[in-house]
């Protein structure tokens, strides 16, 4: 799984579709308006402030990217396709796995300790590689993870938290993606971009996953 895409992969396939989840990063002001969020999609319009269902938290500048998508469907089955069903949802090609174009399989282990991890064939025989691992695991709440990009070094890492929440007999999911403040500002996972570009991207690349995520578990 890649941890980010780069920014002409979204020039040319997520400017155009209506419907898609929408992404922030610390300065929702300056993304790109490509038409108003349908009823069913809302935006976490304050990135200076964590869930108020979390523990308080400092946010750093330049820190995290979020993006959040209203599911038709009560929080219990969010959370179960969020988690058992990660594979079906998540989109395919190099820009969000690193299995690429070969077929693979993404897992996530449902416990504290389990792993986020892809598998698929090569040439050489059949690879496994480990994104992160369960921190926490609250269903069907909330879910943290540790997300390590294929070209962090051991000692690098970020963290994704995923919230649920309830409305009515639909469910608000809410991804932040936090931690990039820890990682250089000349990383190869920030593909060149300054600070602000960067966690725009992510916060897009997560809206697109989200998208996904509500087609797949939409009646």
């Amino acid at each position: 799984m890649t941890s980010s895409p780069s920014s002409d992969d979204h020039a040319r396939d997520g400017r155009s579709r209506e419907g898609r989840a929408r992404g922030h990063d610390q300065a929702p002001g300056d993304l790109p308006r490509d038409g108003e969020p349908q009823d069913d999609e809302r935006v976490t319009e304050d990135l200076a402030r964590d869930d108020q269902r979390s523990e308080p938290r400092a946010v750093i500048p330049g820190d995290q990217a979020r993006a959040s998508v209203t599911v038709r469907v009560p929080v219990e089955d969010a959370f179960r396709i969020f988690t058992e069903e990660i594979d079906q949802w998540w989109r395919r090609g190099l820009r969000y796995r690193v299995s690429g174009k070969h077929r693979g399989m993404l897992y996530l282990e449902p416990q504290v300790g389990g792993n986020l991890y892809e598998t698929f064939e090569t040439k050489s025989g059949p690879r496994i590689v480990r994104t992160g691992t369960v921190l926490r695991w609250e269903p069907p709440h909330r879910i943290v993870f540790e997300w390590r990009a294929v070209n962090f070094a051991p000692d690098e890492k970020t963290e994704v938290d995923v919230q649920f929440e309830p409305i009515g007999e639909k469910t608000l999911v809410t991804v932040t993606h936090r931690g990039w403040s820890k990682i250089r500002p000349d990383h190869p996972a920030r593909h060149r971009q300054s600070v602000q570009p960067f966690l725009r991207m992510m916060g897009m690349w997560w809206g697109d996953l989200l998208t996904s995520l509500r087609l797949h578990a939409e009646p």
